[in-house]
C-alpha cells in the first residue's frame, strides 16, 4: 500500500464507530450451482435442486436489493461456486455503486482459472477503492483435497488459478489472494505440511484455517475439537510468512483473526456464544432466491426480499425477525462455532481494539518467517 492508500484505508476503517442502520457484514449466496461435491457444505441440499436454478435473483433484482440496502462494510459472495454465474462482476459493481463496501470477499474452489481471472480483472476495472479478496479453498494435499471436494484434478486447478491471480496482483494491489483450509477430520494430519508448502512456494496475502459450522453437518463438527483447532490456528496466524509488510489490510485482518479465534474459544468454553452474537444486526445472509437469514448455521429464513420490495430493512423489522430473536437468540439458546459473528464482535467492539493493535504491531515487527511444528 502507498502512503495515500494507507491513509484512505485508515479513514475508511473509522466507519466502525458510526451508527449503522443495516448489517455491515453481508453474505450473499449468489448461486446454488456448484461443480464440487464437498461433504461438509451446509448448503449441500440446495446444490442438487435443479428447479431452484431457474429462480436465481437476476442482476436487475440484485440492483434493486443494493439500491434499497444502504452503506455496508463488507460483502461476501458465496454459493455454490460464485464464478459459475457469468455476472459476478456485475453483482459486485451494483453493490459497490450503491452500498460502498470497503471489502468484497469471494471464496472459490478455483476450478475455473480463465473465468476467474477475467471476472477479477473486470471487477478491479469497475471499482476504485474497494479491496477485492479472492479466497482459494484447499482442504488437504492433492489426493485428500480431491477426495474431500469429490472432483479429480481440482487440487491442480487451484494453483493454476493462483498463478493467474498472482499475475493480476502485480499490477493491482487491491487484489488480495487468500488461502483457506477448512479444518476437517480428513486433513488434520496434513495441515502442517500444507502450510509449510504454502509458506515456501506461494505468496498468499493471508493464510488461514477455519472451523466448519452448520446444524446440517453436526456429524462432522462432533468429530472435531475447537480447542485443538484454536491452538493450530494461532500458530499459523502468528508464524506464517508475511508477504508484504506494507499491506496494512492483510496484516490487520490477520491480527483480527487471532483475536476472533480467542473470542470464540472463550465463548464456547463459557457457554456464552449468544452474548457475543449479533445475528441479523451486524451480519445477515441472503440466498440465491432472495431469502434472508439472520444466522447461517441455524438457516431459518425470516422473509424473502422479493415479497418485501427488495428492502432488507423491512425484512429485518418484521414479525418473523422478532420471532426469530425470541426463539434462537439470547443467553443459553445457542453455542455454535460460526466464526463470522466472532469476527464482527472483534471489529465492532472497542474493548478488543488494544489486543488487535498489539498483534498488528507484533506482525509488523516480527523477525522469524517459519513455523515450528
Amino acid at each position: 500500500m502507498s502512503v495515500i492508500d494507507t491513509l484512505r484505508y485508515s479513514v475508511n476503517a473509522l466507519n466502525v464507530f458510526r451508527k449503522h442502520e443495516v448489517p455491515q457484514d453481508v453474505i450473499f449466496f449468489v448461486t446454488s450451482r456448484c461443480n464440487s461435491n464437498c461433504y461438509f457444505c451446509h448448503f449441500r441440499e440446495q446444490l442438487g435442486d435443479k428447479e431452484r436454478r431457474g429462480r436465481e435473483l437476476t442482476i436487475d433484482e440484485v440492483e434493486s436489493i443494493a439500491k434499497n440496502f444502504g452503506q455496508i462494510m463488507k460483502l461476501s459472495l458465496s454459493g455454490g461456486e460464485p464464478f459459475l454465474r457469468n455476472d459476478v462482476s456485475d453483482i459486485v459493481k451494483v453493490f459497490v455503486d450503491y452500498c460502498k463496501p470497503q471489502i468484497v470477499d469471494i471464496p472459490t474452489n478455483g476450478s475455473l482459472p480463465q473465468v476467474i481471472a477475467e471476472q477479477v480483472e473486470k471487477i478491479l476495472s469497475q471499482t476504485e477503492d474497494t479491496i477485492l479478496e479472492i479466497q482459494l479453498s484447499v482442504d488437504g494435499l492433492d489426493k485428500t483435497h480431491d477426495k474431500v471436494r469429490g472432483v479429480r484434478g481440482s487440487y491442480e486447478k487451484i494453483f493454476k488459478t493462483y498463478k493467474r491471480l498472482a499475475e493480476i496482483r502485480r499490477s493491482n494491489t487491491r487484489l488480495k489472494i487468500k488461502m483457506n483450509l477448512t479444518y476437517l477430520p480428513d486433513n488434520i494430519e496434513e495441515i502442517p505440511a500444507l502450510v509449510s508448502l504454502f509458506n515456501k512456494e506461494y505468496a498468499f496475502d493471508r493464510l488461514q484455517i477455519t472451523f466448519p459450522h452448520g446444524s446440517s453437518i453436526k456429524n462432522v463438527t462432533d468429530q472435531l475439537s475447537y480447542k485443538e483447532f484454536y491452538l493450530l490456528s494461532q500458530k499459523i496466524q502468528l508464524g506464517a510468512r508475511i508477504v508484504n509488510r506494507r499491506d496494512l489490510h492483510s496484516l490487520l485482518f490477520r491480527a483480527i483473526k487471532i483475536v476472533k479465534d480467542q473470542i470464540l474459544l472463550e465463548a464456547l468454553e463459557a457457554g456464552t456464544m449468544s452474548s457475543i452474537c449479533h445475528a441479523g444486526e451486524k451480519i445477515v445472509v441472503l440466498d440465491d432466491i432472495g431469502n434472508v437469514y439472520p444466522c447461517e448455521p441455524i438457516w431459518v429464513s425470516v422473509g424473502n426480499l422479493r415479497d418485501n420490495g427488495y428492502k432488507i430493512a423491512d425484512v429485518l423489522s418484521s414479525a418473523a425477525m422478532n420471532d426469530f430473536r425470541k426463539r434462537y437468540l439470547g443467553m443459553g439458546k445457542c453455542n455454535c462455532t460460526w466464526g463470522c459473528v466472532a469476527l464482527d464482535r472483534a471489529i465492532f467492539s472497542p474493548k478488543y481494539f488494544p489486543k488487535i493493535v498489539f498483534y498488528l504491531l507484533y506482525l509488523l515487527f516480527r523477525q522469524t518467517q517459519e513455523i515450528v511444528w
